[in-house]
């Protein structure tokens, strides 16, 4: 019998996975458990048996991976990987192909690969939490451009005299990139000020600098590619969410926004405001 050609384009989307979207309220840890179940017992599939066995091995792992990755995201383009061009064909073959071992190994070798790369980031997003017992302040593009720099602002009496992790989600960056080419030319001076000083102060992406005692800065910066909605707010809003997900210490957001302060509200975010005293002085000119 003549073996079934495969797919050219098997588990297009597959390959392009790496990050698991964790609904709300999921533990990242529990999340981590079960990616590596199911990488685990993707070894049980093959073997010295004929098949039919063979098949029914891989529909029960493929099933069973659906499920768990239901329970875990609503990103469907996660929950469907199990449903590939090539898994459809493995589903759909009825009678006993020459070599049926290669075509399930190619598919579940695939599934598997995309399965490791989201337990990895999973795994480095629940370190990046764990470096430091530290209030995380996550601060909002507003208060970099009106208030003083950072290292000048009373973190110790905001946060009680704990230590302070200040976090700034890549899109404030972003905003500040923008704003060096904004027709107030004020505004874009002053961004073109802010920008090299954080960059002074910010050392290798992923590990914390010190601006000053018990204060330190980072950015967060994922590799690959990543969901960039078109309200900049939502974004700093979704990294405050993934934050306390991943086991952010009593996180807060520091913003002078009002509209952004009552959407983290209503989101039940602690939003943290700077005393005016801090705000900078009016530039010369």
């Amino acid at each position: 019998m003549r073996e079934p050609a495969l797919p050219t384009k098997a588990s297009v989307d597959t390959v392009t996975l790496s990050r698991l979207e964790l609904k709300s309220g999921v533990d990242p840890r529990y999340a981590s458990k079960v990616l590596a179940e199911q990488i685990q017992e993707a070894g049980a599939i093959g073997g010295s048996v004929g098949f039919e066995q063979v098949q029914h091995r891989f529909l029960i792992w493929a099933e069973s991976g659906e499920t768990r990755l239901h329970y875990l995201t609503q990103d469907l383009k996660a929950i469907t990987m199990f449903d590939s061009a090539r898994a459809r064909m493995i589903r759909e073959l009825g009678n006993e192909p020459v070599r049926p071992w290669p075509l399930v190994d190619a598919e579940v070798k695939l599934q598997v690969s995309a399965l490791e790369r989201m337990l990895a980031d999973l795994q480095e997003r629940i370190a990046r939490m764990d470096l430091a017992d530290a209030r995380a302040v996550v601060v909002d593009t507003n208060v970099l451009l009106h208030y003083r720099p950072l290292d000048q602002l009373p973190w110790h009496e905001l946060a009680k005299g704990e230590q302070v992790r200040v976090i700034l989600p890549l899109r404030v960056i972003e905003e500040l990139d923008q704003k060096k080419y904004s027709q107030r030319k004020r505004l874009a001076a002053r961004a073109r000020r802010v920008l090299p000083q954080l960059r002074s102060w910010l050392g290798p992406i992923g590990t914390p600098a010190q601006i000053a005692t018990g204060i330190t800065l980072e950015v967060m910066v994922d590799p690959g590619p990543r969901r960039r909605p078109a309200d900049a707010d939502e974004e700093i809003l979704a990294n405050c969410r993934e934050l306390i997900q991943f086991g952010a210490a009593r996180l807060s957001l520091l913003s002078a926004d009002t509209a952004m302060a009552l959407r983290a509200e209503a989101e039940q975010i602690p939003v943290t405001a700077l005393p005016e005293d801090y705000l900078r002085s009016p530039d010369p000119g």
